[in-house]
């Protein structure tokens, strides 16, 4: 199923919301990655595509990539354990 940018953006605005607001409390980092998400997803024309794909790169097995008009957009590497 192909996604947009209005869908990821529709996510992680809520998320952000509820990190603003006091009902979720993420780590820092993940802190970081949602406002940044919102950020540049919300500088992208939402009616475009966008994917998100799992890192090729041995080092980063976890590490997942929103792409958008094959631009990397953001970056989520998750804890090893989680790979």
């Amino acid at each position: 199923m192909k996604l947009t940018v209005a869908h990821y953006l529709g996510i992680y605005k809520i998320r952000k919301a509820m990190m603003d607001d006091g009902t979720t409390t993420p780590s820092p980092d993940a802190r970081k990655l949602i406002e940044e998400l919102v950020t540049r997803l919300g500088e992208v024309d939402p009616g475009l595509q966008c994917e998100v794909v799992r890192s090729k790169d041995a080092n980063k097995p976890g590490a997942y990539i929103f792409v958008v008009n094959a631009e990397e957009i953001a970056r989520i590497d998750t804890a090893p354990e989680l790979a």
